[in-house]
């Protein structure tokens, strides 16, 4: 099967339930494949069950293991570190805050809909 045919899938790291159930629907609704979690260490417990991600869409600001603390956790392990990483945050420095990070790309919130799914998938398809 060509990579392209197979179901992308989608690990939100969100830790407001409200916004990330909306992510999983509305990405859902698109056709990726998505676990939703709500902390880094969820996140963490997810990726050590081996199971797989393609792409990881992370929320900054997360109480406990927040995201770029998570994000030095996934450096630590090749596997992990060659995820791509969407950052999705409310800061107002947002782009730099992605490129510190390494990101491929970064969303602010509020997010529109149609500009999510197109990054989302943009991103996901490399």
């Amino acid at each position: 099967m060509d990579r392209s045919d197979e179901t992308r899938t989608i690990l939100v790291v969100e830790d407001d339930s409200r916004l990330r159930n909306g992510l999983r629907e509305l990405l859902c609704q698109h056709g990726s494949d998505v676990v939703a979690v709500g902390s880094g260490d969820q996140a963490l417990d997810h990726l050590r069950a081996r199971r797989r991600a393609d792409l990881i869409f992370l929320d900054l600001r997360m109480p406990g293991m927040n995201g770029w603390q998570l994000r030095a956790e996934l450096r630590k392990e090749a596997a992990w570190a060659s995820i791509p990483v969407l950052v999705g945050t409310a800061d107002w420095n947002a782009e730099g805050e992605a490129r510190t990070l390494g990101a491929v790309a970064c969303l602010q919130k509020p997010y529109n809909p149609r500009d999510l799914v197109e990054t989302v998938r943009r991103c996901s398809a490399a």
